[in-house]
């Protein structure tokens, strides 16, 4: 049986903004426009595919979703996303509200897009996780002291079969953003997922330069889940894995792919978190292994 949500409160934040690869290339009113453009077709896409409940704060538009107009619900719970208006720090920026599963647990997303100030961007994400009670009862539609997933949630019996294809598919995936196949790599994606290709490539291209060379990638086992919360009904596979790179001195996450009805699969969902090892030196008296705890890191690289 799973925990309570708020009994085992994680939160977990994924944030993409517009990284130095991409100021490089535009000033910041260019990328500020393009962002805006993004947004609004993003925020025609929800008026035309989702039913939706909008609230306003300020300099903020909520949107609670918890099904799409054609009844399709997700899974045991909806999402929430955020959009900035003029006249807030981070403004423009948005942020994707969910409640998914981790090890076992109900854990609260927090995943972000920045067309401005990154730095003010990821202050906003911060400062947000104090609506972590709030937005995890609105999105379960009840009492967060209450809130539990069904206990079939998890699943014991998914063939062997299904977990070599996702271990396969995240191999296949991981080649291409090292060796900066960025396109190929985003395809992996299903279209649904709010996934841009333009601050995704540009994100994962920094992140390239930032980390070096790859030494290795190791992949752990993989977790199956039936209906998970926060996602469209349906079978998905998390894996979580290690990075070893030649700059970093921590690197881990986990990929969330969904299993189609004629056996294909689908990247949902990327999560990592990485420390380099300038950064690293600096943390006196901060273990190797406290960081990786700190982040959830499974077993080491060896």
């Amino acid at each position: 049986m799973k925990k309570a949500l708020f009994l085992f409160l994680i939160s977990i934040s994924c944030c993409w903004g517009f990284p130095a690869a991409l100021a490089q290339s535009a000033d910041s009113e260019t990328r500020a426009r393009e962002f805006l453009k993004m947004r609004e077709e993003m925020l025609q896409t929800i008026a035309k595919e989702h039913a939706a409940v909008e609230t306003r704060d300020r300099d903020v538009r909520r949107l609670l979703i918890t099904k799409s107009k054609s009844g399709q619900a997700y899974g045991k719970s909806g999402r929430i996303y955020y959009f900035t208006e003029e006249g807030h720090p981070a403004h423009p920026a948005m942020m994707m509200v969910q409640v998914v599963e981790k090890d076992g647990n109900l854990v609260l997303s927090r995943r972000g897009l920045s067309g401005g100030d990154n730095e003010l961007f990821r202050k906003w994400v911060d400062d947000s996780r104090a609506n972590d009670r709030a937005d995890g009862a609105d999105i379960l539609g009840g009492d967060p002291g209450k809130a539990t997933a069904p206990a079939s949630t998890r699943m014991s019996d998914a063939p062997a079969a299904w977990s070599e294809k996702v271990r396969a598919a995240s191999q296949a995936y991981f080649r291409a953003r090292d060796r900066g196949e960025l396109q190929k790599a985003h395809a992996f994606f299903e279209a649904s997922t709010p996934v841009p290709l333009g601050p995704w490539s540009a994100d994962k291209l920094a992140f390239n330069q930032k980390a070096g060379a790859v030494i290795q990638r190791k992949l752990h086992d993989v977790t199956w889940y039936r209906n998970p919360a926060g996602a469209p009904e349906g079978i998905y596979g998390a894996v979580d894995f290690d990075g070893e790179f030649k700059h970093l001195e921590v690197h881990c996450g986990y990929l969330m792919w969904r299993l189609l009805p004629d056996q294909r699969l689908e990247l949902v969902s990327e999560t990592e978190s990485h420390v380099d090892k300038d950064t690293a030196a600096k943390m006196a008296g901060v273990s190797r292994e406290a960081i990786r705890a700190k982040f959830g890191c499974r077993g080491g690289t060896s």
